[in-house]
């Protein structure tokens, strides 16, 4: 029966014959492969599952980058009013100190006086 498939000049190899016939020819051993809807299907989900991957990795890296430029234009302000309420805090605390310098003595003085002069308080 394969010998009825044959070419009639019959020069081409039965090699090259059973391949380019199989997938056809009931004879040869050879069905025409069935669709396979199910594996179809399975392989595109995950091609689209990674395809998915991809854009939100690409988009994450893209607002990662629009953040950190955005935050660079910004922080120079910031670090502008930071200096400026570091200042003002150095002010404050000099103001303190001086405050604390003038009436150390007198405080000191007051406050050994309360510790060392016992007055008993009537209950």
């Amino acid at each position: 029966m394969v010998s009825a498939r044959l070419p009639r000049n019959g020069a081409i190899a039965l090699e090259k014959l059973t391949t380019e016939y199989a997938t056809v020819c009931p004879e040869l051993g050879g069905y025409p492969d069935p669709p396979r809807p199910r594996e179809f299907r399975t392989k595109r989900v995950k091609e689209a599952r990674d395809e998915a991957k991809k854009e939100i990795a690409d988009y994450k890296a893209q607002k990662e980058e629009e953040f950190k430029k955005f935050e660079a234009e910004h922080s120079k302000g910031n670090e502008a009013a930071e200096q400026e309420a570091n200042k003002e805090a150095e002010k404050q605390i000099e103001v303190i100190k001086e405050a604390g310098k003038k009436s150390q003595a007198t405080v000191v003085k007051n406050l050994l006086e309360a510790v060392f002069e016992v007055k008993p308080a009537a209950a």
